[in-house]
């Protein structure tokens, strides 16, 4: 077995004759030096090798021997086994047991498809034609009839040994070339890779803003065409939005460029948070940006978003040491109401800002065909307004506050509706801010009051369990000395329970100027109201004035409420509001609340009331009477 360690091939005789495997023995191991000579001389004649390198006159192959085919058989296995090949076997033809020299063959090839085969056999049982037809035409396979003579035996040996050391030679460079190939393939594929690395880095400097990493102009102009492209095909509303920061000169030449420039980047990170993945916001030069808005279902749904991205802009920051508020003046223009092109919409866009900026900046104006009509419609508006309260077009429509710690309703929301004759029904988002302007809001205010706290006496001499009627409160009005005047009037013409009547005031409003707004509250309070901080969360709220406010409850902004179940930031701030809130020692309330998931999440969560259109939407005076008669409501399964 020592000789097997060597790395030459062995030779495998198989018979199952003992006197032939003697012979073989003699003739492979022991040659004489004529033989010797012989087969040297053929090997150079052959193969142009050295007659004196090729032989040695002492042993001349490594020779394993078999006395049946399933020995012979297990004998390659066990040598490929020990990392050993065989190159040759000398098989006997006619052998006893299992396995004859064809079936031998066969199974030699399964284990090694590479071992050639010399056939030995003294009869002509097998013709060429019936081996080639069993075992297929191949040039491993050589016949040789016995007896046969020595140089024959040794000839062949020699021959089909070089063959195979040839072949696996060959074998050895192909598969050295592969390793080769495969190494250089390697290296081609990575510098490949830091290609188009590079290539991606120099496409994404050529469409980015140096400054803030966002899209530049030449990138927004490329997402736009694509948006307005879409929105063409599949019939969806485009939206695209100019925003200007406000007094972003003074900043630069009080703070300096280099803080301008970290104002910038903050600003654009903020942005980046609110708006939609699938939106476009891009920074286009100096301190605008345009936002492009896609595939929204309402204006309403666009604007409230663009309304949450002004309250994220004007947060507080810090500027060189030094804490200060920016706002934004925002102009849109929309497809397909205003164009159909990618040039009039921006145009359109930013013509609608530096409307905004004219009117007072901080604010969102839309363009819908110009600016003109807008004009001539808050014309008509702020005309008709006056004589609305005159003519009974003004309507209260009522939305239940559920308690989901008991189930029932304890209060209502009055919203206010006009209803024009020829406009329709027109929200207070549409009228309101221009009562506001013109100094309509006073008598709207108290109108709402007198009718607000007139249904509640009504309800409340009705048998109806007494419970609070809610009203919004203008900024306009929360700034007004006369405010509380006005209040004390409409609950003493109306009598109804001041305990019973809660204004809802505007974080942003109420934050505006506290050191007026603080006492005005502790006046309110005095005639006996309740308070509550109405969309909260989305202003700018100092906790110090926030824990000064003589208040009972906090409203949690809708924004948050849509996406309490969806969206993990809107999920924490909801959570922290309402702890906050109750360690406070006040209610709180979540409004929009449309899905049960909703309700149970804001539940679980500790908040005291919910009002939605999960359990309701706005109602009539009378559709809202109904429900007051039922007083309990249906709380999801999970709460019951």
């Amino acid at each position: 077995m020592e000789e097997l360690m060597r790395e030459e091939p062995a030779i495998l005789v198989v018979d199952d004759n003992p006197q032939v495997l003697d012979s073989y023995r003699k003739i492979l191991t022991t040659p004489t030096d004529k033989s010797t000579a012989a087969l040297n001389a053929l090997e150079q004649s052959l193969f142009g090798k050295s007659a004196q390198a090729s032989h040695s006159d002492s042993q001349q192959f490594i020779v394993e021997f078999a006395s049946s085919g399933q020995a012979g058989c297990e004998k390659v296995k066990q040598l490929l086994h020990d990392n050993l090949r065989v190159a040759v076997a000398f098989v006997d033809m006619r052998m006893p047991g299992k396995m004859d020299g064809l079936q031998t063959i066969e199974t030699l090839w399964l284990i090694d498809p590479n071992i050639q085969v010399v056939i030995c056999s003294a009869y002509a049982d097998n013709s060429w034609e019936d081996i080639s037809a069993r075992i297929g035409q191949t040039d491993q396979l050589l016949i040789l009839r016995k007896p046969f003579e020595r140089i024959e035996i040794l000839q062949i040996a020699s021959a089909l040994l070089n063959k195979w050391n040839l072949l696996h030679e060959r074998e050895s460079q192909l598969t050295q070339l592969e390793h080769c190939i495969a190494e250089r393939t390697q290296h081609l594929q990575k510098a490949l890779q830091e290609r188009e690395r590079f290539e991606h880095q120099l496409q994404h400097k050529v469409t980015h803003d140096d400054l803030t990493d966002l899209p530049n102009r030449t990138l927004l102009l490329d997402r736009l065409n694509q948006a307005l492209t879409k929105a063409k095909r599949y019939h969806t509303r485009l939206m695209v939005c100019f925003i200007d920061l406000d007094r972003f000169k003074y900043i630069n030449d009080h703070f300096g460029h280099d803080v301008g420039d970290q104002l910038l980047c903050t600003i654009a990170e903020r942005m980046t948070a609110i708006v939609r993945k699938s939106d476009t916001l891009a920074r286009i030069g100096g301190d605008e940006f345009v936002l492009v808005i896609s595939d929204y279902d309402r204006t309403e749904t666009a604007m409230h978003g663009l309304q949450r991205l002004i309250g994220c802009i004007s947060k507080p920051l810090q500027v060189a040491g030094t804490e200060v508020e920016v706002t934004c003046s925002i102009g849109c223009s929309t497809y397909p109401e205003d164009g159909d092109d990618v040039t009039s919409l921006l145009k359109f866009a930013d013509a609608a800002m530096y409307s905004a900026k004219a009117h007072g900046c901080n604010i969102i104006q839309l363009y819908n065909a110009s600016l003109r009509a807008n004009i001539e419609e808050r014309i008509r508006i702020e005309t008709e307004l006056r004589q609305a309260i005159k003519r009974n077009q003004l309507q209260l429509y009522y939305q239940p506050q559920v308690d989901l710690h008991r189930g029932c309703v304890t209060g209502v929301e009055a919203l206010l509706r006009w209803q024009h004759p020829e406009l329709g029904t027109i929200l207070p988002n549409r009228f309101i801010p221009i009562a506001e302007d013109t100094g309509l809001i006073r008598q709207v205010t108290e109108w709402v009051l007198q009718e607000a706290c007139k249904q509640g006496k009504t309800w409340q001499e009705s048998g109806i369990e007494m419970l609070q009627i809610a009203v919004n409160i203008s900024a306009k009005q929360i700034n007004d000395v006369a405010f509380p005047s006005l209040v004390s009037r409409c609950l003493s013409a109306t009598g109804f329970d001041p305990e019973r009547l809660e204004l809802e005031i505007t974080e942003s409003s109420a934050m505006e100027n506290p050191d007026f707004t603080i006492p005005l509250m502790h006046l309110l309070k005095a005639l006996g109201v309740k308070l509550s901080i109405d969309d909260f969360g989305t202003g700018y709220s100092n906790m110090y004035y926030l824990k000064s406010f003589p208040v009972d409850k906090l409203k949690l902004d809708g924004s948050f409420v849509q996406e309490v179940t969806t969206d993990k930031c809107s999920h924490a701030i909801v959570s922290a509001i309402i702890t906050m809130g109750q360690a406070l020692g006040l209610s709180v309330i979540a409004e929009m609340t449309e899905t049960e998931d909703q309700v149970v999440t804001l539940a679980e969560q500790g908040c005291d009331l919910v009002q939605g259109f999960y359990f309701s939407k706005p109602l009539t005076a009378l559709e809202c009477e109904k429900l007051l008669w039922k007083g309990a409501v249906a709380l999801p399964k999970a709460l019951q």
